[in-house]
């Protein structure tokens, strides 16, 4: 493959894996409301009957 290719093929990578990370990090904020952390960002669980 020729240097344009390759580095078109880089550049589509790097695009698609900060879409990815934007859709996790999209994905963890809004699973987490109404989860309750505590100090130390660990999730505490609250029992509910």
């Amino acid at each position: 493959l020729d240097i344009r290719t390759k580095l078109c093929m880089r550049d589509s990578l790097y695009r698609l894996a900060r879409s990815a990370e934007q859709r996790h990090n999209c994905a963890t904020s809004s699973a987490s409301i109404g989860v309750d952390r505590d100090a130390s960002g660990a999730v505490t669980a609250e029992e509910t009957n």
